[in-house]
């Protein structure tokens, strides 16, 4: 049996095509980034509504007995 590939054929898959399979890879990697940038974006809009939130709450006196929590 020969010994593994290394270099970059043996990373690319060491497919006729090439690196077929190192493109599909990094179509799903540079997906999943896509995926987290806007779940972060999300989040960020969803924090940025709950600070308003607590501040128009303050300002309008809310007071932890009224059932007011930060």
């Amino acid at each position: 049996m020969a010994p593994p590939r290394r270099g970059r054929s043996a990373r690319d898959g060491a497919t006729a095509g090439g690196g077929d399979g190192v493109r599909s890879s990094d179509d799903a990697v540079v997906g999943r980034i896509d995926a987290l940038a806007a779940e972060n974006s999300a989040l960020a809009a969803k924090c940025d509504a709950l600070a308003a939130e607590v501040r128009a709450l303050k300002e309008a006196g809310a007071s932890p007995s009224a059932g007011f929590r930060v």
